[in-house]
């Protein structure tokens, strides 16, 4: 269990670090595929096992909410 608690730490911190600081404020909604797409190979390019690991846990917190309906913040 520690294991999970110490990953779930990381990928948090490199959610803090490279997605929510250029695109955390803005609805799902409105953060078309292009921006997702610049974002993780801009990130990629200097670290690729990060860039791996935005694009897995992004993709797997996405299709968890649409299963779910669920509504995002900002969104109406």
């Amino acid at each position: 269990m520690e294991d999970s608690r110490v990953m779930a730490s990381e990928i948090l911190r490199s959610f803090e670090i490279h997605v929510f600081s250029k695109i955390g404020k803005l609805p799902h909604d409105e953060v078309i595929l292009h921006v997702w797409l610049a974002l993780i190979e801009d990130v990629a390019k200097r670290t690729p096992s990060i860039g791996a690991r935005i694009l897995t846990y992004s993709k797997r917190a996405h299709k968890w909410a649409v299963r779910r309906g669920i509504q995002w913040a900002g969104c109406e």
